[in-house]
């Protein structure tokens, strides 16, 4: 099986900055010990996670749990914005045909730019990104 490639090292940066202020931005300080928003890369995806500390006192001090919501795949100049079922699974984000966004294609909500892309997700017309 060939590896993914990679990101462009332009575009990586340009999503480490804007998915980091995403997450900064979407926990206020004050809820951050009890759950924040985190952000990883393989391959040409980026996936964003909702952290949560262990819940039963015996498990204090373990690694907290990660819920991957949000993911965004990179490829042929484009981002494309998926959501994650209850299973894992990824599916393309169901307001991509209601949003009107200009970059749709094949039902996916697609842009050049991530930011575009954090922001429907953000609006969260359908709830598809807030559990």
């Amino acid at each position: 099986m060939a590896a993914r490639p990679g990101l462009p090292p332009t575009v990586r940066r340009q999503a480490e900055r804007a998915l980091a202020a995403f997450c900064e931005a979407r926990v206020p300080p004050q809820h951050r010990a009890q759950v924040r928003l985190e952000f990883a890369f393989r391959g040409s995806a980026a996936t964003i996670f909702e952290c949560r500390p262990p819940w039963r006192p015996e498990d204090a001090g373990r690694p907290w749990t990660r819920m991957p919501v949000v993911q965004l795949r990179y490829g042929a100049g484009r981002w494309r914005l998926y959501w994650a079922d209850g299973r894992n699974r990824w599916h393309p984000d169901p307001a991509a045909d209601a949003a009107g966004d200009p970059y749709i294609g094949v039902s996916v909500a697609q842009s050049p730019d991530i930011e575009t892309l954090l922001g429907q997700v953000t609006r969260d017309p359908t709830g598809a990104f807030s559990g």
